[in-house]
């Protein structure tokens, strides 16, 4: 007998009641992941364009310094605010490395397929570009001059 354990007899209710509620948990978790794909084809478009782009900027020499970097497109608080705005959206797809590039893809290519499998493709696009958008102008908002 375990130590502060009810008895046998006593434990039933206890028991079933325990085993159904972590049994409900594991069929919802099943039910989500069925039919989800191991290639979401959003998720996976979002990654090679980020690799593209990344492996571009690298060839033309764009990682050299900060003022290549920044002709490449990159967020400064100080050229938005000047007008270039597009760099709200073109900062997304700019990565400073290798390691960079391959974290961020990682994270994507997890939350991306979960994202896709739950909301659909356009959606996951939506929510992509939307979150970057977020992302940079809270960026430009909080940093400071």
């Amino acid at each position: 007998r375990i130590p502060n354990a009810p008895s046998i007899a006593g434990s039933r209710s206890h028991s079933a009641s325990c085993w159904i509620q972590v049994n409900v948990a594991e069929s919802n978790k099943v039910y989500f992941e069925r039919g989800m794909s191991s290639t979401p084809a959003v998720t996976i478009t979002l990654i090679g364009l980020n690799t593209v782009i990344f492996f571009m900027t690298v060839s033309q020499g764009f990682l050299q310094s900060e003022a290549t970097i920044l002709r490449a497109g990159a967020l400064s608080r100080d050229l938005v605010l000047h007008g270039e705005v597009w760099r709200l959206l073109s900062a997304m797809f700019l990565h400073g490395g290798l390691e960079h590039l391959f974290g961020n893809g990682v994270g994507l290519f997890i939350l991306g397929m979960a994202v896709e499998h739950a909301y659909g493709k356009l959606e996951m696009a939506g929510i992509y570009f939307i979150s970057g958008l977020a992302g940079s102008v809270f960026s430009v908002v909080v940093k400071s001059s």
